[in-house]
């Protein structure tokens, strides 16, 4: 007669599954964002899988899901990011970057210093050319939103520039200004204080550009910037 300890086996079936670093289910989202499998990587952050700030281990370098998007250009990512809780002050990249020679005629990679210091949106422009003026208009966006404050003193030119690069046919430059004009003039002509309303025209700036981004994250069919039947009431 043999006696087999059991003590093992109760040891391994009352493991609690929660103190396991990763669940066996879990997708990888380096795989997914190398991948650019969207609707994955939103599954993910929205069931709270993922953390839209975690550090990836990339083919370039060590970067944030946010940092990547940005440095491939990859502005659909980069908004479904920012939107799931994506904050540069948490960026990562800070070490190398692989870069490789076409110059030169070979693909042998090159490890480069980074020169980027502040965890911030400068970083993130940073991984864009200086004279690339979609990807700051993009980036520009995602900071203003990010931030939560826009100014008609300070930013009321640059935004227009800005929805008319990223919006091309969708955004009418003239329409909207001429909207923003009715309805200061309504709140105007009702009483309400002039900073109340500025801060109105405000706000609803931001919500245009949350739109946006939105609608690049989700890739809607039609980009909705504003409805006219409630332009008089902002």
């Amino acid at each position: 007669l043999v006696t087999i300890d059991l003590t093992f086996v109760d040891i391994a079936l009352n493991v609690d599954p929660t103190s396991q670093p990763e669940r066996a289910c879990r997708k990888d989202l380096a795989s997914l964002v190398q991948n650019q499998e969207y609707d994955a990587i939103i599954e993910e952050l929205q069931s709270r899988n993922a953390d839209a700030n975690q550090c990836l281990s990339l083919k370039c370098a060590d970067m944030t899901g946010l940092e990547h998007s940005v440095y491939e250009h990859d502005w659909r990512m980069a908004s479904i990011f920012l939107l799931h809780g994506a904050d540069p002050a948490r960026n990562e990249f800070s070490r190398f970057l692989q870069m490789f020679d076409f110059s030169a005629g070979n693909d042998n990679p090159v490890l480069l210093q980074s020169s980027l210091s502040r965890p911030d949106f400068s970083n993130l422009c940073a991984l864009v050319e200086d004279d690339d003026e979609l990807s700051l208009a993009y980036l520009w966006l995602m900071e203003t939103w990010h931030r939560g404050r826009i100014t008609l003193e300070n930013d009321f030119a640059c935004f227009f520039d800005v929805m008319e690069s990223v919006c091309g046919d969708w955004f009418d430059r003239k329409e909207l200004k001429q909207d923003f004009r009715n309805s200061i003039l309504v709140m105007r002509n009702i009483g309400i204080p002039c900073s109340t309303a500025r801060k109105n025209i405000e706000d609803h700036m931001l919500g245009l550009i949350h739109g946006v981004l939105r609608d690049i994250a989700f890739e809607d069919a039609t980009l909705i910037l504003y409805d006219r039947s409630e332009s008089s009431h902002v």
